[in-house]
């Protein structure tokens, strides 16, 4: 479970989410940008 998690990310920055196959690394983009309610 996460919780108060903040996130800042600049103009031109590149950021990467490392982890194992099946890990929920795209699941875990989607909630961030908003595509998906956690």
């Amino acid at each position: 479970v996460v919780r108060s998690v903040s996130l800042g990310i600049q103009r031109g920055e590149a950021i990467g989410l490392l982890g194992p196959n099946g890990a929920g690394k795209t699941t875990c983009f989607y909630m961030i940008s908003g595509l998906i309610k956690p």
